[in-house]
């Protein structure tokens, strides 16, 4: 499809959906070192004297039942927005609440960033894309599709982040085909034959509202003649219209991008959280820049003609991949946890999950 030392192919696997109380349940009724509280939501993160290390946990559960926890070790994993809220919320001992010395808990919050980088008309309609489907294949449980990624020496590049480029390809019926290109045809025939185009003001119309499904109904019809043997190999699924190209950028950090407490209180008087999650010119920009080079790539192969979505038309969606709240660095004015993922100033507390994330690459975090 490509070939092009900027991107990469890899594979993408999808890990099976695990019911983990179901999966689990029996093993940690039997675990004589495990206690499992349902319902049990933390409420406070009870300080020492001396605030160097956590004594216990305040747990209550919405009916109003209070419990105690002590120990040695405490791991906090909740998520990238709920780690956050947690420690913000604990203020008794900290007033701006724990890990915050440096007011970096709930910054730097990041999401993968979703878009169409635009849309691809194939020289060849009766293309394979069955490697590229989502769960397109399997290895044993496990879900298999091919993606795109950028290369190391792509993301070196200035504007440019780590980015999974999927293909998601529509079928149609050859013989379908919309008003702007019927408009056309009839144009065409018209002039052919001799008369003044009727209604040239409503078609031309026509035509300029959508110019894109006129290329893509003249490349169908360019390709309508393919080799017998291997129609029969391939079956008698529609032709491949378009490939829409879909992409999961990388969001770089930013610091005015926080999970941040409102005023509101829930049932259990925990403020609730809010969420500022800003997007950088420069994401943008990545996303663009790497959906013209993907477009260069399958021109240059003589693959197809890709239409890329304009650098201002660039619309993304989030992934629900929260990320970044409770970021690792060595430097405690840098992070709020070190490479062991304990809490600066805290000899006891950790945080585990994709909150601890600096950056967050091109992939799922979990």
């Amino acid at each position: 499809i490509i070939e092009t030392s900027l991107f990469q192919l890899a594979e993408f696997r999808y890990s099976p959906p695990t019911r983990f109380g179901n999966r689990f349940r029996s093993k940690l009724a039997s675990s004589d070192r495990i206690k499992v509280y349902l319902h049990a939501n933390v409420t406070d993160i009870i300080v020492s004297h001396n605030g160097q290390t956590i004594t216990a946990l305040e747990v209550q559960t919405l009916s109003g039942r209070k419990l105690r926890v002590a120990a040695d070790i405490f791991i906090l994993c909740c998520g990238g927005i709920e780690n956050a809220r947690v420690l913000l919320n604990c203020s008794h001992f900290f007033p701006a609440g724990i890990g915050n010395e440096y007011d970096l808990v709930g910054r730097f919050f990041m999401d993968h960033l979703l878009t169409v980088g635009g849309t691809i008309v194939p020289r060849d309609n009766k293309f394979n894309f069955d490697s590229f489907l989502v769960h397109g294949a399997r290895d044993g449980d496990v879900p298999v599709s091919l993606v795109f990624k950028n290369s190391a020496q792509a993301v070196r590049q200035e504007k440019r982040s780590g980015c999974s480029v999927f293909l998601d390809p529509q079928y149609e019926s050859l013989e379908e085909s919309s008003s702007s290109f019927e408009a056309v045809r009839n144009l065409v025939r018209d002039i052919k034959d001799g008369r003044f185009p009727d209604k040239i003001q409503e078609r031309g119309c026509a035509v300029l509202d959508d110019p894109q499904s006129i290329l893509i109904a003249l490349y169908n019809r360019l390709t309508k003649r393919l080799d017998d043997r291997l129609a029969k190999r391939r079956g008698n699924r529609d032709a491949v219209s378009t490939v829409i190209v879909r992409m999961m950028g990388e969001q770089l950090p930013n610091r005015l991008s926080r999970v941040l407490l409102t005023e509101k209180v829930d049932t259990l008087g925990m403020r609730r959280v809010g969420l500022d999650w800003r997007i950088a010119p420069d994401d943008y920009d990545s996303l663009y820049e790497t959906a013209m080079t993907f477009a260069r790539g399958v021109g240059a192969t003589g693959f197809g003609r890709m239409r890329v979505t304009a650098r201002d038309e660039v619309k993304v969606i989030p992934d629900w991949h929260h990320m970044g709240t409770t970021r690792m660095h060595d430097d405690r004015r840098q992070g709020v946890v070190d490479r062991n993922c304990l809490v600066h100033g805290i000899k006891n507390l950790f945080v585990a999950g994709s909150s601890v994330f600096p950056t967050i690459g091109r992939v799922n975090p979990t």
